[in-house]
């Protein structure tokens, strides 16, 4: 019994860990058509109920399927377009700081600079984050 709760939480914990790596890999999911978020959703649903049923066998084939994945995008221009993508989000992040500490400021001004600073639609909780509007 025991060792069954122990297989569970280690199946829960790898599931966190690819959707980690897939969070990380895609830049919280900037940029990613609506055909890849479904894969992925699909993907995840498989390995969790591989690990559900107890499948070694499928779990073992969608890790190889994930890593053979990583791997291919383990190059200087996946690299760049990381750095490009986390030093756009520290750019923005600092916009909005100031934006919000300078005066009252509007949701269309939030979205502008999103725009600007090419944060994509992977931020869609930024409107309950940030606003200040009454809905």
């Amino acid at each position: 019994m025991k060792n069954k709760y122990l297989r569970g939480a280690l199946g829960v914990l790898t599931v966190a860990m690819l959707g980690v790596g897939v969070v990380s890999a895609t830049g919280v999911a900037n940029g990613l058509s609506e055909e890849e978020k479904v894969a992925a959703q699909e993907r995840q649903a498989a390995m969790r109920d591989a690990i559900e049923t107890d499948n070694y066998a499928e779990w073992e084939a969608l890790m190889i399927e994930r890593i053979a994945e990583m791997e291919d995008s383990i190059n200087e221009e996946t690299f760049d377009e990381l750095v490009e993508r986390y030093e756009n989000q520290e750019q923005f992040q600092a916009a909005v700081d100031e934006l919000k500490e300078s005066r009252e400021w509007t949701f269309e001004e939030m979205e502008e600079l999103k725009e600007e600073y090419e944060i994509g639609d992977g931020h869609t909780k930024m409107k309950n984050r940030y606003s200040n509007e009454d809905s």
